[in-house]
């Protein structure tokens, strides 16, 4: 919340951003929950490749998540110190927008995939 308040301009983005991560993880958990799977981890092979991904892969899912948190430092660094922040924080924040990306994408699949599935069992009553 702390570049929401920087970030003026990118108030609404860093808000949605915070509330899709939380949403769609809580959505995804509570469906495997809701259907009684024993992990929300454990995705059939039907569904998106890219999750599958995230959740087989550990190093491509730490890749995602550091990219998050080293996204958000460099932008706090770059926006509080413009003029003193070394060049590397430029091309790291250049690099960690990459995977920020990716995991961005990654949760508005999970949400999308964990309503689908919810709108499926309320179709059939189970």
């Amino acid at each position: 919340m702390i570049l929401a308040m920087e970030y003026r301009e990118w108030y609404l983005a860093c808000i949605a951003l915070a509330s899709l991560d939380v949403a769609s993880h809580w959505f995804h958990t509570y469906v495997y929950v809701f259907i009684g799977a024993d992990g929300h981890k454990d995705l059939s092979p039907s569904s998106n490749w890219l999750l599958r991904t995230y959740y087989t892969n550990r190093i491509f899912m730490g890749f995602c998540c550091t990219c998050v948190e080293v996204f958000y430092m460099t932008a706090h660094v770059l926006k509080s110190a413009p003029d003193t922040a070394p060049t590397f924080f430029y091309y790291i924040f250049r690099i960690a927008a990459t995977g920020f990306v990716v995991k961005q994408i990654a949760n508005v699949s999970q949400l999308i995939a964990a309503v689908k599935t919810l709108m499926e069992i309320d179709r059939v009553g189970m």
